[in-house]
């Protein structure tokens, strides 16, 4: 049977100043757009994870699924263990809708909803979803009446 040993690495991606804290949409919105995503690859889908403190500092980012031009699949363990990794009290999920519209579909509520219910079993909170559209963004704790369940029709344009 292999052992394996299992180490802990960290590697800087970018130095350059970040946001004091991520505590609202807008800017959460904003640091997903300067540091993940490339315009050269939105024309498929892709999730990232930020890691934050408890005071929602930044402790780094993570792509955790690409998908097609239509769907993408986030995976718990993943974004669970890289959490755990860098001692998260949080994490902020995004993806882009290559169509250009925000609004969440089913997949994106229910798996939003599982991967809620597997951080909250080891104390990480899952602080939002949001989802980037062409012009607009999509939050779920801000435009939801019941975050990770079923959303309302507004946008927020950012």
């Amino acid at each position: 049977m292999a052992t394996y040993e299992i180490t802990y690495r960290r590697r800087l991606v970018k130095d350059g100043p970040v946001p004091v804290s991520v505590d609202t949409p807008l800017k959460a919105a904003d640091y997903f757009r300067d540091n993940c995503f490339e315009a050269s690859e939105l024309w498929r889908e892709k999730v990232f994870a930020l890691f934050v403190d408890r005071r929602k500092r930044p402790l780094g980012h993570f792509l955790v699924g690409v998908g097609s031009d239509t769907s993408v699949t986030m995976g718990c363990k993943l974004v669970a263990k890289a959490a755990l990794d860098c001692f998260a009290s949080g994490v902020i999920l995004c993806h882009n809708h290559p169509s250009g519209d925000p609004r969440p579909g089913q997949d994106d509520i229910r798996e939003t909803g599982a991967l809620k219910r597997g951080l909250d079993s080891l104390d990480i909170q899952l602080i939002d979803h949001i989802i980037l559209g062409e012009k607009a963004f999509f939050s779920f704790t801000e435009e939801t009446e019941h975050p990770y369940g079923k959303p309302l029709k507004r946008q927020r344009h950012g």
